[in-house]
């Protein structure tokens, strides 16, 4: 099972005049940090939340949606499925971002770091294995690793080098 968490920035810009300006000194649709923040959240909600209905709409469901640490930075998260359907349902993401975002005169990124001197946007991955015939989760265990308590088939999973288990 995955799920992933992508990060963006909205622009109060257009594709178009963003392009127009070589993609410099586009202006982020908040003026300061807002991790957390609920007033610029919701300033946000306009895109978010139509971005939110056409995703559920489209049969991708949306865990939760909450503003990141750059202006104008978010974060929208859909709940985990098989991997093949993970991917499927995060280029539909995309799409229907950029789309909407285009419909309401905005435009957004998922660019790791479009500014040098801003918070990079990320994307992480959430993973698990499961048994689907016995519901459970194959990584849930009684194996010490780090801080970690987990099964030999997660330690395996993680183990490169970096990951010692502890007695």
């Amino acid at each position: 099972m995955g799920a992933s968490e992508l990060e963006y920035y909205i622009f109060d810009e257009t594709y178009e005049t963003a392009r127009s300006k070589n993609y410099r000194d586009i202006k982020p649709f908040g003026s300061y940090i807002e991790d957390y923040h609920i007033l610029q959240g919701t300033r946000e909600e306009p895109l978010n939340a139509a971005v939110r209905k056409f995703l559920s709409e489209s049969g991708v469901p949306v865990e939760f949606s909450k503003g990141e640490w750059g202006p104008g930075q978010h974060e929208l998260n859909i709940r985990y499925a098989d991997v093949l359907t993970m991917a499927d349902n995060q280029t539909v993401y995309k799409q229907c971002f950029k789309d909407v975002a285009g419909t309401l005169g905005l435009a957004v990124t998922f660019m790791a770091k479009f500014d040098a001197d801003l918070a990079g946007s990320s994307c992480h991955l959430h993973l698990s294995l499961w048994d689907n015939a016995a519901k459970n989760n194959l990584f849930a265990g009684k194996v010490c690793v780090g801080p970690v308590v987990c099964s030999d088939l997660f330690r395996w999973f993680m183990e490169d080098g970096y990951v010692t288990p502890r007695s």
